[in-house]
């Protein structure tokens, strides 16, 4: 009880003590790092073809939109996109951060050998 009692009789001491406490707080918030979760990149898969001499159209129409209709239903997908260049063909395939790749790997494989044409 000795303790509460010096205290009240100190106001001005408690003041100062309470002012630096704060003060340290502070510098302490602006100046030591806080990283609250890591920076963790989606698992990402791309599936690429190649038909040389092909325009861009063709390997639009006659491949990537075959490929996209077969991995769009894909587990854990989260986006699917798709760009073509002359004689080339790539699906980008973004999934959930739990989803196991060897997994999907499997599945996009299975899925691939039912396209046809």
């Amino acid at each position: 009880m000795s303790l509460i009692r010096y205290f009240l009789e100190k106001p001005a001491l408690v003041s100062a003590i309470i002012v630096v406490l704060i003060i340290a707080g502070l510098a302490s918030l602006f100046h030591i790092p806080i990283q609250l979760t890591p920076d963790v990149e989606s698992p990402q898969l791309t599936v690429e073809t190649t038909w040389l001499g092909a325009s861009p159209k063709e390997i639009e129409k006659e491949i990537v939109v075959k490929q996209e209709d077969a991995l769009r239903n894909l587990p854990g997908l989260e986006k699917l996109r798709s760009e073509s260049t002359p004689g080339r063909g790539r699906v980008l395939l973004e999934f959930a951060l739990t989803t196991d790749l060897n997994n999907v790997i499997l599945h996009v494989s299975n899925e691939l050998n039912q396209v046809t044409g």
